[in-house]
């Protein structure tokens, strides 16, 4: 009987570590934050996220567009789509200027990483 008590108890304490981990703030699970590519627009038009989060833009219209950096920390540039999905994760923290290049007088958006 005091064998089952232990082994119980034991169990017991193991479960709660776990759960304590897993949930600990700024633990390394990975954040993603979405982004619609619609025709002529991004949505959100703005986003903040924090250090080494990934941002995946998915394309729901039916025009051509891209993902481009026009002023930032770091540059990056998506190919021309109609369809799929393009992810990158921020690791440098600031403020990211980010437009489709084809319509780039009226589709833009901003990241900013904290």
């Amino acid at each position: 009987m005091r064998t089952r008590i232990l082994t119980a108890s034991a169990a017991a304490v193991s479960t709660v570590a776990v759960i304590a981990v897993l949930a600990v703030p700024g633990s390394d699970a990975a954040a993603t934050k979405t982004v619609e590519v619609d025709d002529f627009h991004f949505s959100p038009a703005s986003v903040t996220v924090k250090r080494n989060t990934t941002v995946k833009w998915i394309w729901v219209g039916k025009a051509e567009h891209d993902v481009e950096v026009v002023k930032g920390p770091k540059d990056f540039h998506s190919k021309v789509m109609t369809t799929g999905s393009y992810t990158k994760k921020f690791t440098k923290k600031g403020t990211y200027r980010i437009d489709c290049s084809i319509h780039s007088s009226i589709m833009k958006m901003v990241v900013k990483v904290k």
